[in-house]
């Protein structure tokens, strides 16, 4: 049968006999076994004749191109979402620095107005606003291309057991769990496999507002080498709910950007999902089965050590200090004019400069003024010039007790992860509040002291 139309196709046999020449059919034709497995298949068909040339029966090859297809699709699917996550990665860069000068700006006046003002109410309503605007930019930049986990070694099944008790919490599902007990660790970044977790469980939420039952399983995995698998060892993670299920049309949309089946939604809960899984080097897939509900399968490779790494936590700075001489390098005007603003209101001295060599160049200068600063900070990327990953380098080439801080809107980019190994003493992401700059200007004078 016509796999798009569901009506049967034109007998090969037939279609041979009648012209005499060697026929193939056309694409999207499927054969339909007795048990309803659907195959696709590539066939093609030719006389067989005898020495007066008349023919006397057909042969009929058929080829299962089912898994070929399937690679095709995924193939064309990870193009697409790479496509989109350049788009979505440079426009939460770009929304992320006209959000940092709103919210920027909202925190110095809440600060500066104090408690009893009658417009205070309104700006903290405001400052919410950005903050989920915030977190929106944060999902863009997981789903964008480039966006890296910043990976530890942990154990899934805690992270997993938090997430689903957060999401299922007073909704009337129940939840069962079958942990593996020597279940192996894995390299991810908790908060963004914790989003996986969380969206996909949140779906199975919304497919039985009734009430059901989720069913998350985890198991430790060996599998061979093959043509869609790099094979090796992997932690394998089942979610299974009891709702009504899923439609194979569905299921072949489902992870595409902006697709969605609600009323309410952006399409990009899913897409996220595997763009996320796709960089921890894993593999998510969606079936259900006939008769039963939807069931998410997710593949993590398991990780070559054997010890959990703890969260780093940086404590707080023990007083503000006096005012320091701070050097800020950022290309857009409306970021720096709100970090100098910030900075003068911590009792701080500021220079602003555009680009990388103009930072450079300024530095030179203060040192052979005897003005040295104090701190550099730094935006990552600018737009046409020389960034802070570049510029940072010349900087600890001119005094290699520099304290250079990086700033960016790509919270997800290695540099911020690992900021140390690039010659950053801290990082910060755009946008930020008043508070998170300060403590980690003093974090970065602190070293200074020490």
């Amino acid at each position: 049968v016509n796999e798009k139309t569901g009506k049967p196709c034109d007998n090969p046999v037939d279609l041979v006999m009648k012209t005499g020449t060697i026929i193939s059919l056309a694409n999207n034709t499927i054969l339909i076994a007795r048990d309803g497995t659907r195959i696709s298949i590539a066939d093609s068909g030719a006389p067989i004749r005898d020495t007066a040339s008349s023919i006397k029966g057909v042969v009929l090859v058929f080829r299962d191109v089912t898994e070929k297809q399937r690679t095709e699709q995924e193939l064309l699917k990870t193009q697409k979402l790479e496509s989109v996550g350049i788009l979505a990665g440079g426009i939460a860069h770009d929304f992320n620095n006209i959000l940092a000068a709103i919210l920027g700006n909202i925190d110095l006046a809440i600060h500066r107005l104090g408690e009893n003002e009658r417009v205070v109410p309104l700006l903290v309503d405001a400052e919410k606003a950005s903050l989920r605007a915030k977190g929106l930019t944060q999902q863009l930049l997981t789903f964008a291309k480039g966006g890296s986990p910043v990976r530890r070694t942990v154990s899934i099944e805690g992270i997993i057991r938090d997430s689903a008790l957060f999401i299922l919490r007073g909704s009337g599902i129940s939840c069962e769990t079958d942990f593996q007990e020597d279940l192996w660790l894995v390299d991810i970044d908790p908060g963004q496999m914790s989003q996986v977790i969380q969206n996909i469980i949140l779906n199975a939420r919304e497919a039985m507002p009734g009430g059901g039952n989720v069913r998350i399983s985890c198991r430790n995995s060996s599998e061979p080498a093959s043509e869609k698998a790099a094979g090796g060892d992997s932690v394998e993670i089942t979610i299974t709910d009891n709702g009504p299920g899923l439609d194979p049309a569905v299921i072949e949309k489902l992870f595409d950007p902006y697709f969605t089946t609600k009323n309410k939604g952006t399409g990009l809960g899913l897409s996220i999902c595997h763009s996320i899984i796709t960089k921890h080097g894993g593999t998510l897939t969606a079936s259900s089965p006939p008769g039963s509900g939807a069931v998410f399968t997710i593949l993590l490779p398991a990780s070559r050590s054997h010890e959990i790494v703890p969260e780093r936590e940086e404590a707080l700075p023990d007083s503000a200090g006096p005012g320091a001489r701070i050097l800020v390098m950022d290309d857009e005007e409306i970021v720096s004019k709100v970090a100098r603003e910030m900075l003068q209101q911590l009792g701080h001295e500021v220079v602003l400069v555009k680009e990388g060599q103009e930072a450079i160049d300024c530095y030179r200068k203060a040192m052979e003024e005897g003005k040295r600063f104090d701190l550099v900070i730094m935006d990552l990327t600018i737009p046409g010039g020389m960034g802070g990953k570049e510029a940072v380098g010349h900087i600890r080439a001119l005094d290699r007790n520099a304290l250079v801080l990086v700033a960016s809107g790509y919270s997800n980019d290695p540099v911020m992860a690992s900021y140390q190994d690039y010659g950053f003493c801290g990082a910060i992401v755009k946008p930020f509040m008043l508070r998170e700059l300060a403590v980690s200007v003093q974090v970065a004078l602190n070293l200074q002291k020490q």
